[in-house]
């Protein structure tokens, strides 16, 4: 999910407290790993993954609706993981 710029504690899709499954996330409660990605997001790359920037369609719900084109996907490299 693209992250919307701003301070540390504030939500990272802008309208995360809309209904949703999902609750509001600052960037201070992401694993330290994620700073990186969020780096290279408002950068705008380059991406190490070929899978980042790609549409997310909610389609499940889970995050506030917005429209079509607002969510994409990023790859948090996670420690002890290889996928």
């Amino acid at each position: 999910v693209q992250p919307a710029q701003g301070a540390s504690d504030t939500p990272i899709a802008s309208g995360a407290r809309e209904t949703g499954v999902l609750g509001a996330v600052t960037k201070t409660q992401l694993p330290g790993e994620a700073a990186e990605t969020l780096r290279l997001i408002k950068a705008g790359g380059p991406f190490p993954f070929g899978e980042d920037g790609v549409l997310f369609r909610n389609s499940a719900l889970l995050l506030p609706k917005h429209p079509r084109g607002y969510y994409h996907t990023y790859t948090v490299r996670t420690p002890g993981m290889t996928d």
